[in-house]
């Protein structure tokens, strides 16, 4: 091949090809854009060797200001979708890439979303109960949700006994005041001799909301077991986008890191376990938070596996094939996810990883990198790309580019071969000395005063990333993931699955 020969390789040095060019994400914050600025800050972007953009619009820095000309967008307004038009068809006359964030902000959700498709939050009630006795208990002001399971059992030596467990989740009902349902309560079960506990889950009505959207994207997040809950959210808020932008426009969909908070559980969860575990949860439910003998740890992984194959389906796999309906890509954040890692991950087109604090050091970085690599490898994808320089020093301003290029080799050598900055950040010419910048970011910005020189980083990330999509990946070792044994041994959790590996 030509590209292999001594003048290829001199020419594909001097000139790499301009599709292996370093991505930024670009902030706008508020929405509050001016079609001037937008043309301004690509032009900088370009000139500076950066290829493509991801937008993420989320909160807004200042109030509207009309002598400033600032304006603040709504989520999904017509100004919204306006802006992201032109910035899309901007970034095309430029030869650069357009990639966006689903929703506003991370994770994904809304005030379209409902109850019955947010993010549950599933917590025991424990009472200690010794018989022979009739009990009954008033829930009122010391519960708040929907019961989804309340058993009885026989305890010895800390650990329910299997063939003693009773199933009194219908002895749980609504508690009424003055012809109003207030609360719960439990209805008088008898409670054989002995020591006995009562354990009670309550999905928890108060759910996780979206972190620091656009005004107007405030709301619940999604439920990210749910295919039913990502669909509501993509009808919402992903088809609009693509139809108001139209085909061709957008390169890929991206969805950030799975920040979702306290998610335990999900609507259905009984009839998927018995369906793909062959036994009923129910009975062994409180072995998701304390001991049943003999079979807690099976309960716990059958659970979280279940859980875990849920999301890859219902979620990961989903949203790729609505970016394939689409015309586009995906390309996913998988760490933060409770599923099998390196599955979830391979599910999206472009598996993405993270540089999160001081990482300009040579040394492997599990949870946020190689996992994300080795999905990569393992499922034959051949861009991974690198969320990069996230929290690279505290505090933001004194990143230089002796620490970028740092961690550029450190991401390169965990097997990345896409930088994406973290980042751009919108800052209108006239937005003083800092500019509007991000509060986790390292700000790559023509605010910062080594901006002039960034373009020779810019040029070296492109070569080495052109040189590492070149070929196939080889491992001479593989490392066991434990991620059973990490699901046997959690108790009803938001697991963290890099986390837990790392």
């Amino acid at each position: 091949m030509e590209s292999y020969t001594r003048d290829g390789i001199i020419r594909d040095l001097q000139n790499p090809p301009l599709d292996a060019r370093g991505y930024t994400r670009w902030w706008w914050f508020g929405g509050a854009v001016t079609q001037e600025e937008i043309s301004r800050e690509l032009d900088l972007m370009l000139e500076a060797g950066i290829g493509g953009v991801e937008l993420q619009i989320l909160y807004p820095v200042y109030a509207d200001d009309d002598g400033k000309k600032i304006k603040n967008q709504f989520y999904l307004s017509p100004e919204f979708f306006a802006s992201i038009r032109y910035a899309c068809e901007e970034a095309k006359k430029r030869g650069m890439t357009f990639d966006m964030t689903l929703g506003s902000s991370w994770p994904f959700g809304g005030p379209f979303v409902p109850q019955k498709y947010s993010a549950p939050n599933v917590i025991p009630y424990i009472l200690d109960v010794k018989g022979p006795v009739e009990f009954s208990y008033d829930f009122t002001t010391r519960l708040y949700g929907e019961c989804v399971g309340c058993v009885m059992g026989r305890m010895e030596n800390c650990q329910m006994i299997p063939e003693s467990i009773v199933d009194i989740t219908h002895k749980v009902t609504d508690k009424y005041l003055f012809g109003w349902e207030w609360g719960k309560e439990l209805k008088p079960v008898s409670v054989p001799e002995g020591d006995y506990k009562i354990v009670v889950f309550i999905s928890n009505e108060k759910r996780q909301m979206v972190l620091k959207p656009l005004p107007g994207g405030e709301g619940p997040i999604i439920d990210h077991d749910s295919k039913e809950a990502l669909r509501h959210f993509l009808r919402a808020a992903g088809d609009p986008i693509a139809e108001k932008t139209g085909p061709g426009m957008i390169q890929s969909f991206f969805c950030d890191s799975i920040e979702v908070f306290g998610q335990n559980w999900t609507e259905g969860i009984y009839e998927e376990f018995r369906k793909r575990r062959g036994y009923e949860l129910r009975p062994y439910i409180y072995a998701l938070w304390g001991e049943v003998k003999g079979c807690t740890e099976q309960v716990r992984y059958d659970f979280h596996k279940t859980l875990g194959e849920l999301t890859e389906e219902n979620f990961f796999c989903e949203l790729t094939k609505w970016c394939h309906e689409k015309g586009t890509t995906s390309r996913i954040q998988a760490h933060g996810t409770w599923g099998d890692i390196l599955r979830t991950y391979g599910a999206a087109d472009i598996p993405e990883g993270e540089t999160f604090s001081e990482y300009d050091r040579l040394e492997v970085n599990t949870v946020h990198r190689r996992l994300a690599a080795s999905a990569g490898h393992v499922y034959h994808k051949p861009i991974i790309s690198n969320e990069s320089f996230t929290w690279l020093r505290f505090p933001r301003f004194v990143v230089t580019l002796e620490n970028m290029k740092a961690a550029v080799d450190s991401i390169f050598l965990d097997g990345m071969n896409q930088i994406v900055n973290h980042g751009f950040a919108y800052s209108p010419k006239d937005s003083g000395k800092l500019g509007w910048p991000f509060y986790a970011s390292t700000q790559i910005n023509d605010k910062n005063p080594w901006w002039p020189y960034y373009k020779e980083l810019g040029r070296y990330i492109n070569r080495v990333s052109d040189w590492l999509r070149r070929g196939e990946p080889v491992a001479k070792i593989a490392v066991y993931l434990p991620q059973a044994d990490i699901w046997a041994e959690n108790p009803l959790s938001d697991i963290h699955m890099c986390m837990k590996l790392e």
